[in-house]
């Protein structure tokens, strides 16, 4: 096969890249070894055309790549998040829409998506196994999944309007579907919205009529009358044991250890008539925070006090949807307009989208899970990410880019 060469770039003392009329050409001058990167219309990240013209390298290390008729591409060195995408490989993560995530104890990853049913990353060999409905069999009872949560070797899988699988962690396959039914009259399974695996290994599932919890001796889930019978988005246990809901215009909490609960007074000061608690989390100062429809909310359980993020003061969205924190003093804030970063000591509130390596900045309901080693995870509705949050370095210099001449 004959390849034209347009041009060369030395990236580094290693690297060469090349520039052909078949894509480009990356060669690792220390392993002798050739990578050839091309067009592909299902890849967001690969090249636009074949044809590369022409390469430059800026003073960031980004190199800009033109086309003869397709523009250029320009690829970042800033590259700290790890994206996951459906595309063309027999070991890819299937489905689009990811809406929960979570690990078991053997190290893997399971990702639930709203249109492909679960996947499961092997984080050894990275390749993902997809599990979806197969009729006839004990398989998952629909492709839409709404959560996850692995409790030792069981994966309790949440519906719709299925109810709950039990997947064996082990064997990979369903052993078990439960019924959520709120009482005997009831004919419909709640729809589940959060489960949550306690520290002392209760299991509870918030749904659209309350909360359902795990009675192990009776392997049946029932209807747990001591929490409110609202929807609830999210539950979340601080470090006092104390378990919160987020539901509908208000936040509540109850305290297993004296048997009470409470609505924080807040919800009568800063929340709008129609806003929707979406998630909860303590930071390290035992202050709780709300990711809501409306912006964040900081939460002050001693004082009581609380302050309000929105667009107004830096948010690029008041649609947050999960908050995660991070070893620096730093909650990880998934947003329907990108990812936050805000120190909760200074304020600071540092966005990142698709300019930074993103796939898309529309982040997803309840999909973000933190390892046990610090690594962040966000799904979003065209697949999902993860980082270190000490790997993340924005420019320091801001760099404007001019068109001068076509």
């Amino acid at each position: 096969m004959t390849i034209l060469i347009n041009c060369f770039l030395e990236k580094d003392k290693t690297e060469l890249w090349i520039g052909t009329d078949s894509g480009l050409f990356i060669y690792d001058l220390e392993y002798d070894t050739c990578k050839r990167i091309r067009q592909d219309p299902l890849d967001p990240y690969a090249l636009s055309s074949h044809f590369v013209s022409a390469l430059f390298e800026d003073r960031e290390e980004g190199v800009w790549i033109c086309f003869h008729q397709n523009g250029l591409n320009y690829y970042s060195p800033f590259r700290p998040f790890n994206v996951y995408y459906p595309w063309n490989e027999a070991y890819s993560i299937k489905g689009e829409v990811i809406r929960d995530i979570c690990t078991d104890i053997y190290g893997n990853l399971w990702i639930g998506t709203e249109d492909a049913g679960v996947n499961c990353l092997e984080k050894k060999t990275g390749t993902f196994t997809n599990y979806q409905p197969v009729p006839g069999t004990r398989s998952l009872s629909h492709t839409n999944i709404r959560e996850l949560a692995a409790s030792g070797d069981n994966l309790w899988i949440g519906h719709v309007i299925h109810g709950i699988d039990l997947m064996d962690i082990r064997t990979r396959k369903v052993i078990k579907h439960y019924d959520l039914l709120k009482d005997a009259q009831t004919v419909k399974n709640s729809t589940v919205r959060c489960i949550k695996v306690l520290r002392e290994g209760e299991v509870l599932v918030g749904t659209e009529d309350g909360i359902f919890r795990y009675d192990f001796l009776n392997d049946r889930f029932v209807y747990a009358s001591q929490f409110p019978p609202f929807a609830v988005n999210c539950l979340y246990e601080d470090r006092a044991g104390k378990i919160w809901l987020g539901m509908s215009n208000r936040s509540y909490y109850f305290n297993t250890i004296s048997n009470s609960d409470m609505y924080p007074q807040y919800d009568k000061l800063n929340t709008q008539r129609h806003n929707s608690i979406n998630d909860a989390c303590e930071d390290k100062s035992g202050n709780m925070w709300f990711a809501t429809v409306e912006g964040v909310i900081k939460y002050d359980f001693q004082t009581g006090e609380s302050l309000h993020y929105t667009v107004k003061n830096g948010m690029p969205s008041n649609v947050a949807f999960h908050i995660l924190p991070d070893d620096n003093n730093c909650l990880w804030i998934s947003t329907a307009n990108g990812l936050v970063c805000l120190n909760t000591l200074t304020e600071k509130i540092t966005t990142y989208t698709e300019a930074h390596g993103l796939v898309t900045r529309q982040f997803n309901y309840n999909s973000a899970f933190k390892d046990d080693d610090g690594t962040l995870y966000f799904g979003a509705i065209k697949g999902f990410i993860h980082f270190k949050p000490a790997d993340v370095h924005p420019a320091a210099e801001k760099m404007d880019v001019h068109i001068i001449k076509i």
